[in-house]
């Protein structure tokens, strides 16, 4: 038998590489061919765990719709064709559950390790841990995983053998079914295997793809495994998460828009300012009592009343401009003489210095008293 490298160029001699979209290539046409780079595709795939199915109608009729040639008709009657089975496949024809369970196993420990991935050894690097880990991609119990992780030091010819593969060509076969099983992964391991110098994160070749396919195969093929989850359908699952997404972003616009009130609904005391910097300071002052709530009102406003204060039997007007008197407040208390003596020297005080007719007086005095 050959070596590993002359039986993987044979195995994938009519696989197609899925470029990506920095090289300008969009290839594959009839296995769910794509314009977008891997990072888009990837997830895509993943929802549907890895599985890219064997070329139907809808990937016929999209090569039509890019110009491709697809005669003669015998050609398009082999790819309707049901897809030939692996070995694990070809050991249980009547199990289509376990069929999947081998697909979504190997599709989305791929797809987990795209997300764990972190350094220029690749996908394989991350390989392990994700299968280690508890509830791996939602499939595949955990006696499955162990043993998946146990076979894969093993080569491809060699977990070839455990499945009783025994001529080159009968490997080489099992090869490129695994490869047809799982295109949109197997085209991304073909391409990095053809531009070796490219490291990155997500580096997978078709050795190692073939590995963990191989590996899967023959751990589900030890025994008899538990059915496979069933799936909600895409078509199914965008509206509820369109929803939902809708209603998150409506619930945190609202949020934002309406912040949650701090002042008391119930404030003990209302007190309405005019808007202006003398009454500013009082209003501020106010505001830090929480149960105290301040309106700003911005023209003239007051009691237009004429007032006579206790002791003088003089009234003076109190009011604001422009309005004229509703009441008169007459004070009822009773000064004691100091307190009056006091009040009227102030009063003349301040006639004194504010009526007009002071400073003549003033002057007139001084005069004399020169």
């Amino acid at each position: 038998m050959n070596d590993l490298p002359t039986l993987l160029h044979r195995a994938a001699r009519e696989l197609a590489p899925l470029w990506p979209l920095d090289e300008f290539v969009a290839v594959n046409p009839l296995l769910d061919a794509t314009d977008e780079n891997v990072a888009r595709v990837l997830p895509r795939w993943g929802w549907r765990h890895g599985v890219a199915p064997w070329p139907r109608e809808v990937h016929l009729t999209e090569a039509r719709r890019r110009g491709l040639p697809l005669s003669p008709d015998d050609v398009v009657d082999e790819v309707r064709r049901p897809r030939p089975g692996t070995a694990l496949e070809r050991s249980h024809p009547n199990d289509p559950r376990r069929h999947d369970l081998a697909r979504r196993l190997v599709g989305a420990t791929l797809l987990e390790a795209v997300t764990t991935s972190q350094s220029d050894a690749g996908l394989w690097s991350a390989v392990p841990g994700v299968l280690s880990r508890r509830g791996t991609g939602g499939t595949g119990s955990r006696r499955e995983r162990v043993r998946v992780l146990q076979l894969l030091h093993r080569s491809p010819t060699e977990l070839a053998g455990l499945l009783g593969l025994r001529s080159e060509e009968d490997v080489v076969e099992e090869f490129a079914r695994h490869f047809a099983r799982l295109p949109g992964w197997s085209g991304w391991a073909k391409w990095n295997d053809t531009h070796p110098r490219r490291t990155h994160a997500h580096r997978l070749s078709l050795a190692e793809f073939l590995t963990l396919s191989l590996a899967v195969d023959a751990a589900l093929l030890e025994g008899v495994v538990a059915p496979a989850p069933e799936i909600a359908p895409l078509a199914d699952l965008i509206p509820a998460h369109l929803s939902r997404l809708e209603a998150a972003v409506e619930e945190d616009l609202l949020q934002r828009l309406h912040p949650v009130s701090t002042m008391n609904p119930h404030p003990r005391a209302q007190f309405v300012l005019c808007i202006d910097p003398r009454s500013e300071p009082l209003r501020r002052a106010l505001e830090h009592d929480p149960d105290v709530e301040t309106f700003g009102v911005a023209g003239f406003f007051g009691l237009p009343v004429v007032v006579r204060p206790p002791g003088l039997g003089v009234d003076y007007d109190g009011l604001p401009a422009l309005l004229d008197p509703l009441a008169h407040l007459v004070s009822s208390d009773v000064l004691a003489t100091s307190s009056v003596t006091t009040r009227l020297t102030l009063d003349a005080l301040g006639t004194l210095t504010h009526e007009p007719e002071a400073m003549f007086a003033l002057a007139e005095v001084s005069g004399w008293a020169a």
